[in-house]
């Protein structure tokens, strides 16, 4: 339901959108009740930017609600920086930097996370 879902219930898979069956996808991660942590890769790559910022925020307020810990690969800068409540910068295969969003911009330790 906090991800609204529901609409899609009864719906043929080959009559929903990318966005909802990506939607789909992150919600079936979400509905076990012995998960305590969830690993979400590149979850939305393939969805409209309004999507996006919806899924987003919707993500964010699932997390605050049931604590889940939750561990989101991504290449994009604005997600890592506005989902996470820590980020782990990788360059070349090696993690670069830890730490909060605000320290990542105001104190970058590599050149690749001063471009971040």
């Amino acid at each position: 339901d906090m991800i609204d879902l529901a609409s899609m219930a009864n719906r043929k898979a080959r009559r929903l959108t990318a966005d909802q069956k990506q939607k789909i996808s992150l919600g079936r991660g979400l509905v076990r009740s012995d998960v305590n942590a969830i690993l979400f890769d590149e979850p939305l790559t393939v969805i409209d930017p309004h999507m996006k910022w919806v899924l987003r925020s919707q993500l964010k307020q699932l997390h605050r609600r049931f604590g889940y810990t939750m561990v989101y690969v991504t290449h994009d800068q604005t997600e890592a920086l506005t989902f996470a409540d820590r980020v782990v910068v990788m360059y070349d295969g090696e993690i670069v930097q830890i730490g909060t969003p605000a320290e990542l911009f105001e104190r970058p330790r590599h050149t690749f996370v001063g471009y971040f």
